[in-house]
């Protein structure tokens, strides 16, 4: 009888054993189906890809190079607070790793390298986080692939994952406290622990990226409006405010008195210390545009569309012209957006989620109209409410088979244009193509030498920072100084800001290498200039000046560079504008 009663036990817990095993079986197989479609497009994506733009990584990169020369360069800047701390941390740890990656011992290559892979990790817990969030609003696998798969390939995204900014490590926590905040407000008894979580996680994101603040009422208040308003969510909401408070509180402030900034206005200067000044970087046109650049990429479009808008007269471009090359593409987008959110209210929950979206896009929309409203990293703050909606409006049972069929298209839009205009063919291309401009100036520049192109928009003037890993960048670290940043108050005294630079470049012993544009009294299309872009300064204007200065040698063909010669004569014109520059005197 005892052994009957000991081997039915024993059976009992073999069977026991045997569904707990299947059980887990079931559980990692679901958890494959679910997130290895996206992580594994991830993965082809940014092996296929590379980042157009590398925004700030040097400028990050040098920052931290600084720090360990124990030298001060913005190290503890406000808008980016953590960021260089955690890169200069990272690479310490693994600076073996990071030089063994990047084929070289130079410091500064090592620091991209790390910030980069710091991104890219983020950008693979913000891939698994979009997922995971879908899983509360779509139970449809395919369609819920679909919708991570737009996000995998957005254009803000896909760029900035590969490149050594802020950006995405700030997104991939600001999902997370979105999903800590939303599961917990699905369920019947909401856990304090998430509501910690979701604080921490939102005092993480504004560390790395204060603009996501104007993302912080809608991550906040998301399991109110989504999941409806009582006490237990109240509670999870305020939790996760006053953690989000206190903790950030506590970084900021203490940076600050570490630095000594005790009084207000210190206080405000270090807040504005990394903005530009300027107020023609704004506007509602730069935001229609900017916001689907963000999940569009719209190639070289940027500069015919403001051509149109200013009425370029040396470039002028129809109406016409941007309905045949790109204007399908802001079409597109604008009308699969009203269709998305058009949808949303025809359901009680799709209209909770629409409130949701406007609460996010209010104050990330009107920022972007006074600032900087074409740049890409201005609307990622956006991203998580914009898949949410798209989430629910597609999983809805009342979806329309229309919108299916849009979505589809709009994914195969963003998949073609995005992976087209950033793959490593075709930015190897453009970097060859660059490349062969200086490629004749190279052996005779001078190591304290540099070369001057007229604004940020030439090619050239991002080569040392969009192609960092180009043996030129490494080997010789080129020197570019830019003549223009449009839109900014240096344009009132740009001649007067180049001449006090090539003063001091001649006194330390380089030679000033100018593009031969400046000589066409006319700008080439490619060439990327938008007359009127900026109200203050004309292309007429760069050609007028130089017109007045001495040139020298010649190197390279109609594209290539001209030596300003250091002639006494070119010496007293720009020694004048140089003392007119140090007495504030603007012409």
């Amino acid at each position: 009888m005892n052994g009957t009663l000991r081997g039915s036990g024993a059976a009992a817990a073999k069977t026991s054993l045997s569904v707990d095993s299947t059980a887990q079986d079931v559980s990692w197989r679901l958890r494959a189906r679910r997130y290895g479609p996206t992580v594994t497009l991830y993965f082809l994506a940014t092996y296929l890809t590379n980042a157009h733009t590398m925004a700030d990584t040097v400028n990050y990169a040098e920052s931290i190079l600084a720090h360990m020369r124990g030298e001060y360069v913005f190290f503890l800047e406000f808008h980016h607070l953590l960021w260089r701390p955690i890169g200069w941390l990272s690479f310490m740890v693994i600076k073996p790793l990071a030089q063994w990656a990047s084929g070289t011992a130079d410091g500064r290559v090592g620091v991209v390298w790390t910030l980069m892979a710091l991104n890219w990790l983020a950008g693979l817990g913000a891939v698994i986080l979009v997922r995971a969030l879908l899983v509360l609003f779509c139970r449809r696998d395919l369609l819920a692939d679909i919708i991570a798969f737009t996000f995998v390939l957005s254009n803000g995204f896909l760029n900035y994952s590969q490149a050594g900014t802020s950006y995405i490590s700030g997104l991939c926590l600001l999902l997370l406290c979105f999903y800590l905040l939303l599961k917990s407000g699905k369920q019947e008894k909401s856990n304090w622990l998430s509501g910690v979580g979701a604080g921490l996680a939102l005092a993480g994101t504004l560390s790395l990226w204060a603009p996501y603040v104007l993302a912080a009422p809608a991550a906040l208040l998301s399991p109110l409006l989504f999941c409806g308003f009582d006490k237990t969510r109240f509670r999870l909401t305020l939790v996760a405010s006053i953690t989000c408070a206190l903790v950030a509180g506590a970084i900021f402030g203490s940076v600050a008195l570490y630095l000594g900034l005790v009084d207000t206005a210190g206080f405000r200067q270090w807040m504005g210390i990394s903005s530009v000044s300027g107020s023609q970087i704004n506007g509602i046109a730069r935001v229609l545009f900017g916001f689907p650049r963000s999940i569009m990429n719209m190639g070289q479009d940027a500069p015919l569309f403001k051509r149109y808008l200013v009425h370029d007269p040396f470039n002028p471009v129809s109406l016409p012209d941007l309905v045949q090359l790109s204007l399908w593409k802001l079409g597109l987008f604008y009308v699969f957006l009203a269709a998305m959110l058009g949808s949303l209210l025809f359901s009680s929950r799709g209209r909770r989620v629409f409130a949701l979206f406007l609460l996010n896009a209010f104050p990330v929309v009107l920022f972007a109209i006074f600032f900087y409203g074409a740049d890409m990293e201005r609307y990622l703050g956006l991203y998580p409410t914009l898949f949410i909606s798209l989430g629910c409006a597609l999983c809805s049972d009342k979806a329309r088979t229309v919108l299916k069929w849009l979505a589809l298209l709009f994914l195969a839009a963003v998949a073609i244009s995005n992976i087209g205009g950033a793959s490593k063919i075709v930015l190897q291309k453009q970097e060859e193509k660059v490349f062969a401009r200086i490629k004749d100036l190279q052996p005779v520049l001078k190591p304290q030498s540099y070369v001057v192109t007229v604004d940020l928009s030439e090619e050239l003037s991002n080569f040392n920072r969009t192609y960092l890993f180009n043996p030129v960048n490494i080997k010789y670290q080129l020197r570019i100084y830019s003549l223009l940043s449009l839109n900014t108050a240096q344009v009132t005294r740009w001649r007067e800001s180049f001449a006090v630079q090539a003063l001091s470049i001649w006194q330390g012993g380089g030679e000033v290498w100018v593009t031969k544009r400046v000589k066409s009294p006319i700008p080439r299309s490619e060439w990327n200039w938008v007359e009127g872009d900026d109200p203050q300064v004309s292309w007429t204007d760069v050609h007028k000046f130089f017109e007045s200065l001495e040139m020298s040698a010649s190197v390279g063909g109609d594209d290539g560079f001209l030596l300003l010669s250091a002639s006494p004569e070119n010496e007293r014109l720009l020694r004048v504008l140089a003392d007119n520059e140090l007495r504030g005197v603007v012409k």
